[in-house]
Formats: C-alpha cells, sequence, structure tokens
C-alpha cells in the first residue's frame, strides 16, 4: 500500500477520532455540579481584567491567561454550566487533532493517530474537557509549542526558521502564562536544543533568544507574583516517592484516575511495559524525535520530585502539559504492535494490548460516570437550587464552609459565610451567629461536614443549642438543614398548662410538616414518621435525669409508636438544665406498618428510668390520673 493511500487512510481516522472525542467530551457535561474550582473560575473572570490580574498576583496560585480568555468567552457564551465548560472542551478536543499533529511529526503518522486515539477516549482527558480550569488549555498549548519548536529545530536557518522560532516564542510565552508548570515544558525543549546545537555553535542564537525572550517576559510576572508563587497557595498535593510518582502518572495518563481498591499497581506495571515497549520503538524510528518525547516526561517529574523535597506538589493535573507525551509513546507501540511481522502470537498480544487500553478506559469512564468515588463534586445544584426555591424573605443562609459553588447557585436574599475569612475567630463567629439570630426568623444552614473550614464544627453546635433545627435534607453529600430562632418557634408554639414533677413545665409543643413547618394536624402513612417539638423550662436546679416518652395511641388507645429517650435525644439531660431556660426537645415517632387508620393521640410524659415510674403531672391540659399530656387528634393516618 503506497505511503499516500495510507496517510489518507489515517487522516480519516483521525478526523473520526476528533469527532469521537467531540461527543465523549459533551456526554453528560452538565450532569455534575460545578465543583468549588470551578465556580471560582466563573467568578473570577466575570471581573474586569484588571481586576483579574491583580487576584492572580496576589491569591489565585495560577498566571492570568486563564481566567482572562475565559473572561471573554463568558462575555460571549454565558456564565451557564454548559456554556463555561464547552470553553474547556474546546481544548480538549483541539488537544487530540495536536497529539496526532506532534506525534506524526515526531514518529510519523500512525503512531500519531493511535495516541490522537488513546487521548480520545482517555477519562483523564474527558474529565478535564468537562471542568472549568485550565488544564485541557495547559495541554493544548503545551502540545503547540512542543510541534512549533520542533517544526523550528528543523526549518533550515534563514526567513523560514526564524518564522518558525518567531511563533515559538509567541506558543512558549502562552503555556508559562497559562500554568507555572508549563515552564517544566520550555525547560525540556531547552534542554533538547543544547544537546542538540552543542556541536552547531552558529546555530544556537535563533533558540538562545527564543528561550531569553520567553525567559525575560516571564521573570516580571514571577517577580511581581512572588507572594503567590512562593506562598502555600492551593489545595495542596499528594506526597510521593518518586515511584510513586511514576505509577500515578502511568495509571492516571493511561486510563484516567483510579478509585478502585484492586489492581492499581498491576495496572501500572502493564502500562509502564508498553510504555518502555513503546519508547524502545520511537528510539528506532526516530532519536531525535524519542529524545524530545522523552525529556517532555522525564523534566516535568524530576523537577516536581525535587521540589516536592520543601513541600508537596504531585498531583497528576499539575503534569498535564507532559501528559501527550506518554501518549505519543504508548501509540509508538500499538501501532508497532499491529504493524509488524503478524504471526499468531504477535496477533496475540496486539489484541490484548487493544483490548487492555480500550477495555479499561472505557470501565474507568463508565465508572466515572456513575460510581459515586469518581463524582467530582457534591450535588450543590440541587442543594442550593432547593434552598433557592423555598427561602424567604426573613431567613438567612449560611454557608458554613469556603465552598464557591455556594456563590455560583445561590440566588436568594442574604447569605453569610462563617466562619469568617476576615476574622475566623470562634468569638467573632459567636458574635455574628448572635446577631443572626436576633435579626432573622429562620436560618439556612449549608453545614462543612468534613470540618475543612469550621475545623471545629462551632457554627453547627452554636444552632443546635440556640435555635430549633426543624428541617434536615441532604443532596449527596450536601445536606441542608433549616433553623427557627426563638422568636419565630415560639410564636408558632401550642401552649399548654402543665406541671411537673420538679417544677417542670411543658410550655408548649409543636407538629411539623416535612418542610419543617407548624400545622395542626399531619396525615402519615404507617411506616412513616410523626415530627414533634417539646418546649420545655424547669423552675429549679433538677437532682434527677428523667426520661420523656413520646407515644402515638390509635383510637382504641393502643400503642402504635413512640420514642423514649433523655431530652435532645439524650443529649441534654435534665440535670444539666439551667432554671428557666427553654429547653426545645425534637421528636421523629415512627408509626407501626401494621397501624390501621384513623385519627391518633400524641402521649407525653416524664419517668424515672431506675423504676420506669411516671412524674406526678397536673395543670389543665394534663390527665393526672395516668400521668401524661394527651395532644388529640393530631396525627392522622391514612
Amino acid at each position: 500500500m503506497d505511503e499516500t493511500h495510507v496517510s489518507k487512510r489515517v487522516s480519516w481516522a483521525v478526523t473520526a477520532l476528533v469527532a469521537l472525542s467531540f461527543a465523549l467530551r459533551l456526554l453528560y457535561i452538565g450532569r455534575p455540579s460545578l465543583r468549588g474550582d470551578e465556580a471560582l473560575s466563573v467568578i473570577y473572570a466575570q471581573e474586569p481584567v484588571a481586576r483579574i490580574i491583580e487576584i492572580t498576583r496576589s491569591v489565585s496560585g495560577h498566571p492570568p491567561l486563564f481566567y482572562t480568555l475565559l473572561h471573554f468567552w463568558q462575555r460571549l457564551a454565558g456564565t451557564s454550566e454548559l456554556a463555561v465548560r464547552t470553553f474547556s472542551l474546546w481544548w480538549g478536543v483541539l488537544g487530540v487533532a495536536l497529539v496526532y499533529a506532534l506525534g506524526k511529526a515526531l514518529l510519523g503518522p500512525r503512531p500519531g493517530a493511535w495516541a490522537a486515539a488513546l487521548m480520545a477516549i482517555n477519562p483523564f482527558w474527558i474529565m478535564h474537557a468537562q471542568d472549568i480550569r485550565v488544564y485541557t488549555m495547559l495541554g493544548a498549548l503545551a502540545l503547540v509549542s512542543s510541534y512549533v519548536f520542533w517544526r523550528a529545530m528543523s526549518a533550515a536557518d534563514g526567513h523560514h526558521g526564524r518564522r518558525w522560532w518567531a511563533l515559538y516564542v509567541v506558543s512558549g510565552t502562552l503555556v508559562v502564562h497559562a500554568h507555572y508548570f508549563g515552564a517544566f515544558v520550555i525547560l525540556a525543549h531547552a534542554l533538547f536544543f543544547a544537546a542538540v546545537r552543542l556541536r552547531q555553535p552558529r546555530r544556537w542564537w535563533p533558540g538562545i533568544l527564543s528561550f531569553g525572550t520567553i525567559g525575560a517576559v516571564l521573570v516580571p510576572w514571577l517577580w511581581y507574583a512572588q507572594a503567590v508563587v512562593t506562598g502555600e497557595h492551593g489545595p495542596g498535593a499528594d506526597a510521593l516517592s518518586l515511584a510513586g510518582m511514576v505509577q500515578h502518572s502511568l495509571l492516571t495518563f493511561g486510563i484516567g484516575y483510579w478509585h478502585e481498591p484492586w489492581g492499581e499497581l498491576a495496572l501500572a506495571a502493564v502500562l509502564g511495559w508498553l510504555l518502555l515497549w513503546g519508547a524502545w520503538q520511537a528510539i528506532r524510528r526516530s532519536r531525535r524525535g524519542s529524545g524530545l518525547i522523552g525529556l517532555l516526561i522525564a523534566v516535568p517529574l524530576a523537577l516536581v520530585f525535587v521540589l516536592s523535597h520543601s513541600r508537596p506538589l504531585y498531583r497528576e493535573r499539575y503534569l498535564v502539559a507532559s501528559a501527550p507525551a506518554y501518549d505519543l509513546l504508548w501509540g509508538m507501540g500499538l501501532a508497532a504492535l499491529i504493524t509488524g511481522p503478524m504471526h499468531w502470537r504477535r496477533r496475540l498480544l496486539s489484541g490484548a494490548a487493544v483490548l487492555f487500553v480500550v477495555g479499561f478506559n472505557g470501565y474507568a469512564m463508565a465508572r466515572y460516570h456513575t460510581a459515586p468515588a469518581y463524582f467530582k463534586s457534591p450535588d450543590w445544584r440541587g442543594a442550593v437550587t432547593f434552598v433557592n426555591q423555598h427561602v424567604a424573605p426573613g431567613d438567612v443562609v449560611i454557608s458554613n464552609l469556603q465552598d464557591q459553588a455556594v456563590l455560583y447557585y445561590y440566588t436568594g436574599p442574604a447569605l453569610s459565610i462563617l466562619p469568617s475569612g476576615d476574622d475566623p475567630s470562634p468569638e467573632a463567629t459567636r458574635a455574628a451567629l448572635q446577631e443572626l439570630m436576633a435579626g432573622y426568623d429562620r436560618i439556612w444552614l449549608l453545614p462543612d461536614t468534613g470540618r475543612g473550614w469550621d475545623r471545629e464544627g462551632l457554627v453547627l453546635a452554636w444552632l443546635d443549642e440556640h435555635c430549633e433545627r426543624v428541617m434536615q435534607r441532604s443532596w449527596r453529600d450536601v445536606p441542608v438543614l433549616l433553623y427557627h430562632t426563638p422568636q419565630q418557634y415560639r410564636q408558632e408554639i401550642v401552649p399548654l398548662d402543665t406541671h411537673f414533677e420538679g417544677d417542670i413545665h411543658l410550655l408548649g409543643y409543636v407538629v411539623r410538616d416535612e418542610m419543617g413547618e407548624a400545622v395542626d394536624q399531619v396525615t402519615i402513612s404507617p411506616g412513616e414518621e410523626v415530627r414533634l417539638t417539646l418546649y420545655w423550662q424547669a423552675a429549679a436546679r433538677q437532682d434527677a435525669d428523667y426520661v420523656v416518652f413520646a407515644h402515638l395511641l390509635d383510637e382504641t388507645g393502643w400503642l402504635r409508636g413512640g420514642q423514649d429517650n433523655q431530652p435532645r435525644a439524650g443529649t441534654f439531660p435534665t440535670r444539666a438544665w439551667t432554671p428557666g431556660e427553654w429547653v426545645v426537645d425534637a421528636y421523629r415517632i415512627s408509626l407501626a406498618v401494621d397501624a390501621p387508620p384513623g385519627a391518633y393521640t400524641i402521649e407525653v410524659g416524664m419517668y424515672r428510668p431506675g423504676d420506669a415510674t411516671r412524674l406526678e403531672v397536673s395543670g389543665a391540659d394534663a390527665d393526672p390520673e395516668n400521668q401524661r399530656v394527651l395532644l388529640w387528634e393530631r396525627v392522622r393516618v391514612r
């Protein structure tokens, strides 16, 4: 088969791969909620360009190029989830075409096509193409700069060569201003240039001037942004040995992020073998081409390892600029297996290699879309949309963690971030909570369940102590809590005239629906719950810890469900009560699954834990004969 025909077939295959990469990157692109860093990208990019530059100088861990380009994209396309994620998608699709172009230039069309195929189906690239961060843009720009650098190195001296070096200055400058680790790619180019031109000093000047210009443009920015460059910014990284970095890089760049409890070492070993096989075949095909690819892998990995001795710096995505080089060697290995002499052993080996790569990429991609361990973000959209739909003008929403996804999705009235970034001290947090409780009837809380920001859980504990938690729901790792402040629940209370032994008073009660609203009666089915809140007050110190009972009685007086415990689910015993304080005591009483329909009554009282004798009770609303309080026909069972 002649070379022209082969090249035409490969070109058609690559066109199909680009289309496939677009489809895979578009698939379910809007399903996950924006994660915090994605929302941060949108928020930063909405600022004026001058403000973006200031943010990246003093706050963000990235240079300004990504946010600046995203700024203009958002002005054109909008800030919806699909619109902003499409910005990364286009860079991801472009990367597939670019890795083919670079592979064709370095190793030939078939290895380039296989590299494009691997990049097209890899969940690592797919995930980042659906993520509003710099990484697909960095990968594409690194490919552009490597391609232009190779053409500049291959061009003869003269006008044509100078044009390629000028393009390299532009592309290299873009790389280092997209991500600081982009400089590692330029350093790999510089080392390759020095090795090749070592015996050709007359041809040093174009490259020296190009690298010098890129450095001259970057250094002023590094000096200007030295606080963020040298500071402890970002979410941190993994502390790994060099072997660990190699293993994680092989696994992630080969078949995507892996969160399974099995196979990690074995899969990395197979991918390592295929990489070494591809490297050997690349050396046989083109020593210069394989040398550049090897430096693009080795230099960033070595520098991250060295720099990690001061603080951990390794994250797979930080090395995204070198990830296409892995695809090039794997592509070379697959191309060599398939195009070599096809005796049965080679057929078996080549088929197994293709099935391994395609199969595990497909498995990892399916897990990425369906398995909770792979989900990149909690369901911020669902949780905050629920709050948006139900928040009222007299409410305040507290975000208990510094996650920008809340700011992206929230469209309601007052929003407070506690602990505050300006003063996160416990004293300032308590004072802010006291002020919010005095100024609002209802408080919504998105709690920091991971204790990453509110490390002591202060906000949640304070609200549970001073307010009434009337509702709690969850959207895949995002709980939403609603509290009624004292001025609210004291207006809702159904007052009672009851007096228990020891000067304990049951001041009243509230029956609540699913949304936490006070209702006169609830209608439920067998197996469901009745939500009841009791409000107690003791006039004197107690010398015993009494048990509260709250029972559901059918029309015959038969017990059909109940909850017995010390107040507040056992967390606030009566001996801890302060005379005069209100004690808010919530119950969720489960109705028996075989309960008959009808009007139900709730009986409430207290008893001694030792012998279960009930405390005597008196008052207009008491049933002293049975030492209880009856809440008549507050529950109807279907």
